[in-house]
């Protein structure tokens, strides 16, 4: 597992975000099929970019608390 943002790469798998958001892969694939998460489909697999995700991620806390 990583702890910072840094560490990670500059673009995710679909099993990286799940591990980080605690969302099942599965939701998370639902999620970029969507365009709810910010992605790049490269064939049949979600790239996640590391720094669209970290924006989309603070932004849904956001209004999460606002709420």
């Amino acid at each position: 597992m990583f702890t910072n943002w840094d560490e990670l790469p500059l673009t995710l798998g679909v099993k990286e975000v799940a591990e980080i958001t605690g969302y099942g892969q599965a939701r998370i694939r639902e999620l970029c099929r969507a365009k709810r998460i910010p992605n790049v489909r490269l064939g049949r697999a979600f790239r996640i970019p590391r720094d669209s995700f970290r924006r989309w991620l603070e932004a849904e806390a956001e209004r999460a608390v606002e709420k």
